[in-house]
């Protein structure tokens, strides 16, 4: 043991000097700045004033750094003007700046250890020497690095150290740190809170980064125990070392990102700048709210890791160690400014925080200059300085010229009222007044009586305080415990840590706000998590919880198969698609309308689908519909407006009204057939679909039937045809209807409405009305015999002069409508699985139906009487040449024709004449009716004049 111990006396001893050396060219930064109070007992203080970067002190630290230093200097201000606690004597420091660096700090801390092998004899020498020799212990360090390595250098001088910082286990060895302990909690807490924390989520499966050194590793190694004990599986077990570079960084998101995709928790145990150094990695790969990152205190509350990288860092949880911000602190910090001398550092970071210093950029620049010829201009100074044992102390020069400050500015005026205390000052404060605790029993130990009485001896205490053993000193500093004076309990275990409770922070964008901040969600004390407030997760909602398992859970009564190398990662066998699980040991079929729910536990009853008026089935069938009846309204109302006009008039006013009317009863089928299913709308989709046929049909079929009537009459004689007035038609048409309505009820006392539920796949139900397919194609026959009919009279016409009747139209219109028919019936029992798209194609069957009608028998019309009005006025239809020729044909015989007008109908739609045919001096007169679209150009014509027409030469004469 003993050899041992000189064995590492040496190797620290050589590396001192080699670091030295090596500072000597790379460093230009004046390593005896220390900032210092004079006193009777002095505490050394570690604190990481500056980062570690380009050089080995870069920029100012001013949270960890800046505020950590006048916390020491405040408290120690506390202490001395306290006559309670080490009356008669004052405690002094002697502050070093660590620049995060173990090299540095191991530098500074030998200083220290020069300082406190000092020999009682040498007190005469302590006013008259920069360093005082009468240190008692040391505050710090920082970084648990640091403090490792000069833990190990204390305890070869006995040197007591109390660390406000460092939590890693591995500080609680008391075998290899006798002498250490600290005012926090070890990892091992955190550890634990950690492992709580993903296990109260029901996180599973985590990644974990750490980085390479004795926070974190061992911080992880303490959180993997505990992970294990509560069921959480590790995926990625990635590690940041000190040359761990940007194409590394990235390849450790790669992993994370795609080869353990399902572990979305990343577990953190990293120092402050390897957590920027990942989250930039993270920003790079464009994973934004891809991780969820729970955070040791190396994160914590910390700005520096979440600059620039706020979308990366949304929704991670942090823990930080629970701390109360001491106000009086606040107060005093506030009321700093320029003038503050003692804090040597000051100077620079009031010079940043009012910009008038160079740019860090520069500074390196004027810097890097040659490393021999700094040396060597340096060398005669620094021997200078170590003959004479002199460093720098608080003195500053000026503020530069440039700077236009005022003298009574101070930090309340810079910083303002978002000021927010570091979140580890409470421990500074606890770790300077635990030595004081400890110097305090001391003092009553060793020097008793009354410490302001006149012959009280301040030198003989004062030796006896500083010969004390550094072992029994520390012992009493570890055995004391008090309530600072903010009601904060301080006391140390057997291995000298701290007890303490941790805080729980979500870091997220305030969804009112839009600002990232930390935001206080629970904490953990006592081995117990509270969670206080719910967590805004990756995504910017707090119900959108995260999920981070390697394999879902099985439903109810699947099998799990477990993976042999995770017992996290399983297989599930399911049962049937419509069976349920019971008491994870059997299956179980629903019974119907019923289905499992997604968890497999319970039967559900089924939704009903019917079709949705959302969707497209819906949309377009009732925009289709909407538009027809808006056209057909039209048109009814043209048909008034223009009632009395001679095109009008030639098409049968009351038949058109008829058709127009069944137009509007087919248009409306659309909303009843896309309406939910009930005994009333399923009765009124049998009246309804027959009826608008019927009234289109029906009048069209008499229409053709009059037309074929009149004209076969007037081959075999002149007497009128009877049933050919309006309403002859108007009769003949509204019984065709009446039939249609009669089938109908006699189909109601068959078969009464009402609705059915089908099973068209499984687990997936449509409300339908209950009507056979054959009852339903029985229920069309009628309407198909009456489409029939009409295009057979509408082949029949075909060949009647069109300035007569309409029959070339209305023969399209029945061709087109047999097509449509044709093509539906197959379409509509072939979809008879989706329900939305039987009904949509019945639907747009029914209004192409209608519209085929309209723009067929109507469109024409209405062309001629806004486009042609001057087409719609009386003209003699026997005047064309072709009327002229098939009328010849009908009458058949090449002899002189004598036509007397006889007639007029009442809506000068029709023409009676009277003809002549010569045979030999005999005339037989015969008497026929002839359809017209206009009336005779005469005006003079009456049933007494005539026309004598001449058919074998194809001319009239009159």
């Amino acid at each position: 043991m003993k050899y041992k111990v000189m064995l590492i006396t040496f190797m620290i001893v050589l590396w001192f000097h080699l670091v030295t050396i090596i500072n000597c060219f790379q460093r230009k930064y004046d390593k005896h700045t220390v900032a210092s109070i004079p006193g009777d007992i002095m505490l050394g203080g570690l604190f990481p004033v500056h980062t570690s970067g380009v050089t080995t002190c870069e920029s100012i630290n001013p949270e960890r750094g800046i505020q950590r230093v006048e916390a020491m200097l405040f408290t120690l201000d506390e202490i001395n003007n306290n006559t309670n606690l080490l009356p008669g004597l004052t405690l002094g420091t002697t502050i070093r700046d660590t620049c995060s660096d173990t090299n540095h700090a191991l530098e500074q801390a030998l200083k220290f250890v020069q300082a406190s092998t000092g020999s009682s004899s040498q007190l005469n020498k302590m006013n008259e020497q920069s360093e005082n020799l009468n240190t008692r212990g040391v505050v710090g360090s920082s970084y648990s690095s640091v403090t490792i390595l000069v833990a190990n250098l204390f305890r070869l001088f006995s040197l007591p150290q109390i660390s406000y910082a460092s939590t890693t286990a591995v500080l609680s060895d008391k075998r290899a740190f006798p002498l250490f302990a600290r005012t926090v909690p070890s990892d091992v807490v955190q550890a634990q809170a950690m492992a709580t924390l993903v296990s109260a989520h029901n996180w599973t499966y985590v990644s974990t980064v750490r980085s390479a050194g004795d926070y974190g590793d061992s911080g992880m190694d303490a959180f993997w125990k505990e992970a294990d004990k509560l069921g959480v599986c590790i995926a990625a077990r990635e590690v940041i070392r000190g040359n761990t570079g940007p194409e590394d960084l990235d390849n450790i998101v790669n992993v994370l990102s795609k080869d353990f995709a399902k572990a979305r928790v990343v577990v953190l145990f990293t120092g402050m700048d390897h957590t920027k150094l990942l989250l930039d990695a993270v920003r790079r790969a464009g994973l934004v709210n891809h991780f969820v990152w729970i955070a040791s205190d190396g994160w914590g509350r910390e700005n520096v890791p979440v600059s620039n990288n706020s979308r990366e860092a949304n929704g991670a949880l942090t823990i930080e160690i629970q701390a109360e911000p001491i106000k009086a602190f606040t107060d005093y910090y506030l009321s700093l400014g320029r003038e503050n001398h003692r804090n040597p550092w000051f100077r620079e970071y009031w010079q940043d925080l009012i910009q008038c210093r160079e740019s860090s950029t520069k500074r390196r620049e004027r810097k890097s200059t040659n490393s021999k010829r700094y040396f060597m201009s340096k060398l005669s100074k620094n021997e200078t300085n170590l003959e004479n044992s002199h460093e720098i102390s608080g003195e500053t020069s000026s503020l530069p010229s440039s700077c236009s400050d005022s003298p009574d500015l101070r930090l309340r005026d810079i910083l303002g009222p978002d000021f927010k205390q570091e979140a580890k000052i409470q421990f500074v404060y606890d770790a300077v007044y635990a030595f004081a605790s400890g110097l305090h029993i001391l003092q009553k130990k060793l020097c008793p009586g009354n410490p302001l009485h006149p012959k009280w001896n301040k030198r003989d205490c004062l030796e006896k305080m500083l010969s004390y053993p550094g072992t029994a000193f520390y012992q009493l500093i570890i055995n004391t415990s008090f309530t600072d004076n903010y009601g904060n309990y301080v006391a140390f275990d057997e291995n000298g840590d701290g007890y303490g409770q941790y805080s729980i922070y979500n870091y997220a964008r305030d969804p009112y706000t839009g600002q990232y901040h930390y935001r206080l969600v629970g904490d953990f004390q006592g081995g117990k998590l509270t969670m206080r407030a719910r967590p805004i997760w990756p995504g910017g909602e707090s119900k959108n919880f995260p999920v981070s398992q390697c394999s879902e859970e099985c439903g109810f009564g699947e099998v799990r198969r477990l993976d042999k190398k995770q017992q996290c990662c399983w297989s599930c066998e399911t049962c049937g698609v419509d069976q349920r699980v019971v008491n994870l040991t059997h299956c179980e079929t629903c019974p119907f309308q019923h289905w499992p729910s997604k968890d497999k536990r319970t039967c559900e009853l089924l939704e009903l689908h019917y079709i949705d008026i959302s969707t497209w089935f819906a949309i377009v069938p009732i925009t289709f519909s909407s538009l027809g009846i808006l056209i057909t309204g039209g048109v009814i109302l043209t048909w008034v407006f223009y009632s009395d006009t001679p095109l009008i008039r030639a098409t049968g006013r009351e038949l058109a009204y008829v058709q127009l009317a069944g137009c509007l009863v087919c248009y409306s089928c659309a909303f009843i057939l896309i309406a939910r299913p009930s005994v009333f709308t399923c009765s009124l989709q049998r009246i309804l679909i027959g009826l608008g046929f019927a009234m289109m049909y029906a009048s069209l079929l008499t229409k053709t039937n009059r037309i074929a009537r009149i004209f076969d009459a007037a081959k075999r004689t002149t007497k009128r045809p009877v049933y050919i007035s309006p309403r002859s038609q108007l009769a003949i048409s509204g019984s065709l209807i009446a039939l249609q309505l009669s089938l109908s009820a006699i189909w109601f006392g068959f078969d009464s409405p009402d609705t059915r539920i089908d099973e068209i796949r499984p687990g997936y139900l449509v409300l339908r009305c209950a009507m056979k397919d054959k009852s339903f194609l029985i229920s069309l026959a009628y309407n198909m015999i009456l489409i029939i009919v009409c295009t057979a009279y509408a082949v029949k016409t075909r060949q009647i002069p069109e300035n007569f009747n309409e029959s070339k139209f209305i023969g399209f219109t029945m061709y087109t409508t047999c097509i449509i028919w044709l093509a539906f019936l197959p379409m509509y029992y072939a979809t008879i699985s989706n329900h939305q798209i039987q009904i949509a194609t019945l639907c747009i069957s029914i209004n192409l139906s209608a519209s085929v009608m309209l723009c067929c028998l109507f469109f024409p019309k209405l062309y001629i009487i806004y486009l042609r009005p001057e087409k719609n006025v009386r003209r003699l239809t026997m005047n064309n040449m072709t009327a002229k020729q098939k009328f010849a044909n009908l009458v058949k015989e090449k002899s002189s024709i004598n036509v007397c007008v006889s007639s007029y109908a009442s809506d000068n739609t029709s023409l009676t004449v009277s003809s002549s045919t010569k045979t030999g001096l005999q005339t037989d007169s015969d008497k026929g009716i002839l359809t017209s679209p206009g009336n005779p150009t005469q005006s003079t014509v009456t049933s007494s004049n005539c026309l004598k027409l001449d058919f074998e030469f194809g001319s009239s004469t009159s």
